[in-house]
């Protein structure tokens, strides 16, 4: 219980870095994800970071050409490709329940914000990993990294714009 609650620090602490900061933004979306998935193993364990960065970019770039559709290009280009990588094909259908973000512009900055800094979150997320490890063994563990819903900037204000799920003991 110790070690998801560090997890969830972790990616609390992950969110709250990337949204208190104002690096330069770059030119174009189409940058391509360094490192995706990170892959190390650390005291007999295997971690894999993976973001869905690129998912991300598919899905503004696809709402932009068809704004009345938001809902099934999100499923399609970000919620499918999750729950297959993280589930299987065929499983998984009743666990991922995300909304579609409607502000594609706010989701476009967000996203233009986390590719700039995609290499410092691997490396925060990797540490911080290693430091659970120290402290509570564990098995094969698998990091997604999902731009937030932009719709709720009242909600993430809450808990200072971070968020972390665990849907499966190795499944962050």
């Amino acid at each position: 219980m110790k070690k998801i609650a560090r997890l969830l620090i972790l990616m609390n602490m992950l969110f709250l870095m990337t949204s208190c900061s104002n690096p330069a933004q770059p030119d174009s979306l189409s940058q391509e994800a360094e490192g995706n998935p990170v892959e190390f193993d650390y005291k007999g364990q295997h971690f894999t970071i993976v973001n869905l960065f690129d998912e991300m970019e598919g899905y503004v770039k696809a709402a932009k050409q068809q704004p009345e559709n938001l809902d099934s290009l999100y499923k399609k280009h970000v919620l499918e490709p999750l729950r297959s990588m993280a589930f299987g094909e065929g499983n998984g259908y009743d666990r991922l329940r995300f909304q579609a973000p409607t502000d594609i512009e706010a989701t476009e900055k967000a996203l233009h914000t986390l590719i700039g800094q995609q290499e410092e979150i691997s490396n925060i997320i990797r540490e911080t990993l290693k430091k659970s490890a120290d402290e509570l063994p564990g098995g094969e563990k698998t990091v997604y990294i999902i731009p937030a819903n932009t719709d709720f900037p009242d909600i993430y204000k809450v808990v200072d714009n971070v968020s972390g799920m665990v849907w499966q003991e190795n499944f962050i």
